[in-house]
């Protein structure tokens, strides 16, 4: 257990009594995972830029700007490697209306993808959120 009375491996990640992992250390921000409550709704298309997919439908086609070395959606918004929308000073992804919604340290420290949660589709998901 660690000091907040979470089930941790011996690496420091949160696991569940089984030993499944739940929330890797890089994640943690003071030995506590993300707080996402089940009443929170998400919705994907307010962070996601605007692209073209490659044609496996997988990654976004996006530009970098020659200047900043920026990668730009087609509306030229900053956006990482995922297509996710980014306020370009902090790394954060943040929604269309630049609020923040994944703060850059949740983020996957290799691949900057948004945490599984928000990938996996058990939030709800809501027009509005």
């Amino acid at each position: 257990m660690n000091d907040k009375g979470y089930l941790v491996d011996n690496d420091g990640n949160i696991t569940d009594k089984n030993g499944k992992l739940l929330f890797p250390k890089e994640c943690l921000l003071n030995n506590e995972f993300p707080k996402i409550f089940a009443f929170t709704k998400f919705n994907p298309k307010r962070i996601t830029g605007d692209y073209f997919r490659d044609q496996n439908n997988q990654m976004p086609i996006l530009k970098k700007d020659p200047k900043t070395n920026q990668l730009k959606d087609k509306s030229g918004q900053p956006v990482n490697n995922f297509g996710f929308l980014i306020n370009p000073k902090t790394g954060d992804v943040i929604d269309d209306k630049n609020n923040l919604v994944v703060n850059k340290g949740h983020l996957d420290k290799e691949t900057q993808n948004i945490p599984n949660v928000f990938r996996s589709g058990v939030l709800p998901e809501n027009s509005d959120s």
